[in-house]
């Protein structure tokens, strides 16, 4: 299980051209005057991105149902579509050419002359990908001692790529918007004691640690002109053996403990960030079913048995909204 990925391509990638006007509902466009420009990718690779003959909608009457597109009318709204400047996929282009660089960054933020990816959804610190060989968190101490005071602390590792990365896309695309989220806290938080795999330790003061940890990446980050419009506690949380990079078993008891400690914190310093519980895949993995410790149901999803539990509603919390997704 992957949440974060890398900017991908996808397998086959389509271009509307010669679009008419917007059509009054229960009216079709006239015949032949939408085309497709089509690339496509196989997963055996013998095409990667090979364009293949455009596709003319409407060519003849059909008793197919037609899809007819209303722009005058709007339903649920989208905050924005794009991937994350991972460690990984920022390495990649550092190592570009600085033209190279600046033209592929435009490609991909620029909303004129590129495709204006609008959002990124970053990790806070390490990550299943990840450049580097030893896995990070921004709160490292040596095994059996603790930094409750997060005396520690410092982004300083993100300060080589990622920072300079995401403000050039904010420049390129200032309506982008931010997601953060981390795949472990430290690990001297943790039963484990290890960034991969274990739970937070269920003490008071790990969850207040831990909540201020979270804040002070808020504020570094913006402090780095990257503001964070939404945060998450934890990737993943039901994701309890992770293949050797960092994840955390998080039920929803503690993620409501660290949600508790977490919202008036983040309210004093950056009300414009909300809050996402339940950071997780839509349908239950196979793998969380395997792994479900003894006294927990498949599949427990905080939206649904979170906020039923007497005097833990999730609706808000100290003033944060959370977005139950």
């Amino acid at each position: 299980m992957k949440t974060a990925f890398n900017l991908v391509l996808a397998s086959a990638l389509l271009v509307l051209t010669g679009l008419p006007q917007p059509v009054l509902p229960g009216h079709r466009p006239p015949f032949g005057t939408v085309s497709a420009q089509v690339w496509v990718t196989t997963p055996d690779r013998t095409e990667l991105l090979t364009e293949r003959p455009n596709v003319v909608f409407g060519t003849t009457p059909s008793a197919q149902p037609a899809i007819v597109v209303e722009s005058g009318r709007s339903y649920q709204s989208v905050d924005g579509f794009g991937a994350s400047i991972t460690d990984s996929s920022a390495a990649v282009l550092q190592k570009l050419a600085p033209e190279v660089r600046k033209d592929t960054l435009q490609r991909l933020f620029d909303p004129v002359q590129g495709i204006g990816v609008s959002f990124l959804r970053q990790p806070i610190g390490s990550s299943d990908f990840t450049a580097s060989a030893e896995h990070y968190t921004y709160d490292d101490v040596p095994p059996g001692r603790t930094d409750f005071r997060l005396d520690h602390f410092g982004v300083s590792h993100d300060q080589i790529a990622v920072l300079p990365l995401l403000r050039e896309a904010k420049r390129l695309n200032p309506g982008l918007k931010i997601m953060a989220t981390p795949w472990s806290p430290p690990a001297w938080m943790k039963t484990s004691g290890s960034l991969v795999g274990g739970r937070l330790k269920d003490d008071p003061a790990v969850y207040d640690a831990h909540a201020r940890y979270l804040v002070k990446f808020v504020r570094a980050d913006a402090a780095a002109g990257v503001p964070i419009d939404f945060l998450s506690v934890q990737n993943e949380p039901q994701n309890r053996k992770p293949d050797a990079y960092p994840g955390t078993d998080m039920p929803v008891a503690q993620e409501v403990r660290v949600i508790e400690a977490l919202g008036p914190k983040l309210r004093a310093v950056s009300p414009r960030t909300k809050v996402l519980a339940y950071d997780h895949n839509w349908a239950t993995h196979s793998d969380d079913i395997a792994t479900t410790p003894p006294g927990f149901v498949p599949g427990d999803r905080l939206p649904i048995r979170g906020a039923a539990q007497p005097g833990r509603a999730l609706d808000r919390r100290d003033g944060v909204p959370l977005l139950l997704r």
